[in-house]
């Protein structure tokens, strides 16, 4: 039995639906501020908040500033200085773009 894409026989069969940790960004230490980076992909929303606390109604984009936000990256930073208080957070929401279809066009009037 075949352990690898169909195509390529060299790399394992992985559901997409699920999470890969190993491809989670990581934050890092940049300038004296805690700051995470991620690439996008293509008809997803990202939201980047930080909080002092894992509580889930702590944590906002109030306490961030967007250094970067293109088609390919984002890149947050917390606005609180790493060693100036206690711990700090990053969490990534993460949502389905909205649809950018056309305006429904009304049907013709019957005569």
């Amino acid at each position: 039995m075949a352990t690898g894409c169909p195509i390529c026989w060299s790399r394992p069969y992985r559901n997409l639906a699920l999470p890969n940790a190993t491809a989670a960004p990581a934050p890092v230490v940049e300038n004296g501020y805690l700051m995470l980076t991620l690439t996008k992909r293509a008809g997803v929303h990202y939201t980047i908040e930080s909080a002092g606390t894992l509580a889930g109604a702590d944590f906002s984009t109030a306490t961030t500033t967007v250094l970067l936000d293109n088609a390919i990256a984002l890149k947050v930073r917390d606005n609180v200085p790493v060693g100036s208080g206690p711990s700090r957070f990053l969490r990534t929401r993460v949502t389905a773009a909205p649809s950018r279809r056309p305006p429904a066009i009304a049907d013709p009037v019957k005569r």
